[in-house]
């Protein structure tokens, strides 16, 4: 570019900015037409505390309710619910070759995966992909598929069916939580 035409390009651009800028300030588009409102601010919803009378109440039974739960001398044993068709997962599981509970009826499946989605949930048992609801051959039903465990019910018994790492999982916890025998020395 030359060095004359510049010259008149720096000017003209000065010249649409002092233009613009006057434009601007003289419609009055920077002024503030209504004035502004502040809103007054809400009180907070009334919670209710109770008075130090009850809460000293509530302390002392804070105290007692181990006692309030397991009373002393109750020597009841918990009741065995495989016998009424229910398998507990959060339950520690025996260790590997130990016979446990053992159903009335053949609910040995082998659980390869279990997929869910918004959509559809999906499982492998016995090398088959099955549905939630669907059928298999021997007459079990699949009630429940959760991402790790799949909930399969015969006649009317119910069983959780766990993927291999599940297994692994709950069986180390198992053995981590039996007590260790001391041997003499």
């Amino acid at each position: 570019m030359k060095r004359k035409i510049s010259g008149l390009l720096s000017i003209g651009i000065i010249l649409a900015a002092v233009g613009a800028a006057y434009i601007y300030y003289g419609s009055e588009f920077w002024r503030v037409r209504e004035p502004l409102q502040m809103r007054a601010v809400q009180p907070l919803a009334s919670i209710w505390v109770p008075d130090q009378s009850t809460v000293k109440e509530m302390k002392r039974l804070e105290r007692r309710m181990a006692q309030l739960v397991h009373p002393s001398g109750s020597d009841t044993r918990p009741v065995d619910l495989m016998l009424f068709g229910y398998h507990s997962t959060d339950a520690p599981r025996q260790a590997s070759g130990a016979r446990g509970p053992k159903l009335p009826i053949d609910m040995d499946y082998a659980l390869s995966f279990a997929f869910v989605s918004k959509r559809q949930r999906v499982c492998m048992i016995d090398s088959m992909f099955y549905g939630q609801g669907d059928e298999l051959p021997d007459g079990a039903r699949i009630l429940k598929i959760e991402p790790k465990r799949v909930l399969i019910q015969k006649k009317r018994f119910k069983k959780w069916l766990e993927t291999k790492d599940m297994k692994d999982r709950v069986e180390k916890e198992a053995l981590k939580n039996q007590p260790t025998k001391n041997k003499p020395s």
